[in-house]
This record gives C-alpha cells, structure tokens and sequence, in this order.
C-alpha cells in the first residue's frame, strides 16, 4: 500500500475534521458527488418539469449554478433541492458527472421533507398538492387531521401524484380545504366533509372549491342553527353542479360566486316545511 505524504495526510485529516463539525453543528458540508449516486427521496418525487429542465440545460453556466442541497441518510445521498439542475446536468453530462453539493448530515426523512416545503415555497417552484404531499410525509398535524377527516368519510384528499384529478369522492381544492380547517377548526370541517359526503354521495361538484367555500360561508354564518338532517332531506334531490351553475349565473348581485351558492343552499334548505334559517346574507 503507498504511503500518503504529509501534505496528503493533513488535507485528509482536515475533511474528517470539516465534516465532523458539519455532523456536530449541522452545517452544510460542501462536496463534489458523482451525478449517479444522488438519489430522489420520496416526499419530492414530483413530475420534473422538463420545460424548465431544458431551459436550466439551455443556459448552462457552471459558474452560475447553485449548488444542490443534499442529506446524507442510510449512507445514500438524497436530493432536497435541485432535481431539475440534476435533470440538467445528466442531459449535458451524463450520470458520471460531478456535481456540487451542499450535503447535510444528521437529518430524519421527516426533517428532509420539511427542508424541502421551506425551501421550494420560498422559490416558488411547489404546487400546492406537492406541498402537501410533503407535509403529509412530514407528519405535519394539519395534514394528518385532514387525511383523517376526509378519510372516516369515505373522501380521498387528493395530493397524491395520479390522484390530482377531478373525481367523484375526491377532493382535490387543497388549499380551499387546509383554509377552511385553519379558519374554523377540525369540528367544523368534519362537519362541512360529512355534510357533503352525506348529501350527495361523495358527487365531485359536492366537493369543488367552490362548494367548500359556500358551506364554509353557511357555517360561518348559521353555526348549529343549520340541522345537518334537514340540509341532507331538503338538498339531496338537487344535482349540486345544478347549484353551481346557477350560482354563476346569478347576475343580480357583485357577491362571490361561493356567496351566491351559500344564499340558494340556505334557499332550498328553507323551502318547506320545518324550522327556517333567518336570512343573514348582506348582498
């Protein structure tokens, strides 16, 4: 075996001591990886958008491209940001290239995936399903709350990818929904879930943004004056895309299109016999 020189001996000696600091501290230790071994974590494995890939391999500079930041976990180095500069690369390169990292150590899977939301919310380059989906794998409490009432419900929350599509018993207005639970609480939402679920059977226009929002509004408005019983009896005849379209076209008022949907819900809920809800809308 060949003898390492001095100089040889003292540089190896300074990157155990750099990245044994970088363990301690958790600081980014800054490495070149071979394209090949860096690997896509399962909370970002999202679609690459090649529009933007190409556009990264268009422009190559070397100069000006960041490094990738990369957790060193089970003795494999998986990518938290930068698959498409990695897309990029591969393209131009190959798999054999070497490619700038910035590697953290000491991270869980959980903490990796929350890295990832920060970062790629901060660049505003995540959809918001991805979003969710990577705090779904987190364990963000929010998130589990929401799978879990969307799930004892028979309704799918629809942030995984294949599963972003317009559906009976699916909800796919992520945002419209996580707004919803952070305005008025995982009871009120449940409740707003199995309403809808209830009345109409999971139907997809049941559960659009559009419909959330109105019996967000309802809610808001009638609290538990409105009998959960009575809005299944008096509104399950009605074909809810029915409701939304009449809801669009309703010119007679500036109101949001949810506002509109919430006063002819409460309309059709009044007709009839039974205990009327007081008209409380300002438009």
């Amino acid at each position: 075996m060949e003898k390492m020189s001095n100089s040889t001996v003292k540089e190896y000696l300074e990157r155990k001591r750099k990245k044994a600091e970088s363990i301690q501290n958790n600081i980014p230790e800054t490495i070149t990886i071979n394209a090949d071994i860096l690997k896509t974590a399962p909370y970002s494995q999202r679609p690459v958008s090649k529009r933007w890939a190409e556009e990264i391999a268009a422009k190559f500079d070397p100069k000006l491209l960041d490094p990738l930041t990369v957790s060193y976990r089970d003795r494999k180095y998986f990518v938290i940001d930068g698959q498409h500069r990695l897309y990029a690369i591969r393209k131009l390169f190959g798999d054999k290239q070497l490619v700038n990292c910035k590697v953290l150590h000491g991270l869980t899977e959980q903490q990796e995936a929350e890295m990832f939301v920060k970062m790629n919310t901060c660049e505003r380059s995540l959809n918001y399903a991805d979003e969710v989906r990577a705090l779904a794998f987190s364990g963000d409490k929010m998130i589990d709350a929401i799978n879990g009432i969307c799930a004892s419900n028979g309704i799918e929350f629809g942030y995984e990818q294949g599963k972003r599509g317009k559906k009976d018993s699916r909800i796919t207005a992520l945002k419209t929904l996580t707004d919803i639970y952070e305005k008025i609480g995982a009871q009120q939402t449940e409740r707003i879930i199995k309403i809808l679920s209830t009345t109409w059977s999971g139907q997809s226009e049941s559960l659009s943004a559009v419909m959330l929002s109105a019996m967000s509004c309802i809610m808001d408005l009638y609290g538990n004056e409105l009998e959960d019983k009575t809005f299944t009896k008096k509104l399950a005849g009605i074909d809810p895309t029915f409701l939304v379209t009449k809801a669009r076209n309703d010119t007679v008022t500036n109101a949001a299109v949810s506002v509109r949907l919430a006063r002819i819900i409460v309309n059709y809920y009044n007709k009839g016999a039974g205990k009327k809800l007081p008209y409380r809308f300002g438009v």
